[in-house]
């Protein structure tokens, strides 16, 4: 009886750590849609499904430092500085929410485009900007007002440029799309920067 009992405590050990893993709070899905104009400002919109665990009463998701004319599901956001990006707050769309939800971010950038110190021009596009949870499956969509011509570079604040063995890229005319091939730590950090030409910027 004793042996029993130790068996089925341990089990029922094992199955509580694994119901407390898969459903721990974070983000199962973050897609980035960004359209680059010609004057080197952008327009991203962000969907984010969130899993969320009994409990959550405050959130923030974090976008770029500069962004702005920020909404969330269509409405002007409240927004706030911290850790040298902007977080927009979403507690009074979680709270009291258990299971899945998706929210849209949408967000301007301007003046990505600059001159290198050898006279090229280079896009620099921050993807991702720290948030608090781990992120299972991310994908990006960027659009260039021309062709593609440059092969764009990657980097994280955990990874650095390791970072580009966990995405796959793929390029379409003037489309640059990446999706993760592994989950993104809790707070990670991404930047894409590509050579550009003076034809399309």
């Amino acid at each position: 009886m004793r042996r029993f009992l130790i068996l089925f405590t341990a089990v029922l050990l094992l199955v509580s750590l694994a119901t407390g893993i898969s459903a721990a709070t974070g983000a199962s899905s973050v897609g980035s849609f960004a359209t680059v104009s010609a004057d080197g400002s952008c327009q991203v919109t962000m969907s984010v499904t969130l899993h969320l665990e009994q409990g959550v009463t405050e959130m923030y998701f974090p976008i770029p430092a500069g962004a702005s004319d920020v909404t969330v599901n269509g409405s002007r956001a409240w927004t706030g500085s911290a850790g040298g990006a902007r977080r927009v707050d979403l507690s009074k769309l979680v709270n009291g929410i258990v299971g899945d939800f998706t929210v849209s971010i949408h967000y301007s950038l301007s003046n990505l485009v600059s001159k290198t110190e050898a006279g090229t021009l280079e896009l620099t596009l921050p993807l991702l900007s720290g948030f608090d949870y781990p992120i299972s499956s991310m994908s990006f969509s960027v659009t260039l007002p021309g062709a593609v011509e440059g092969t764009p570079v990657f980097s994280s604040g955990y990874h650095q440029s390791n970072i580009e063995q966990d995405l796959s890229f793929s390029v379409d005319g003037s489309i640059i799309n990446v999706p993760s091939l592994e989950a993104l730590k809790d707070h990670e950090t991404l930047e894409m920067t590509l050579s550009v030409s003076e034809g399309i910027f």
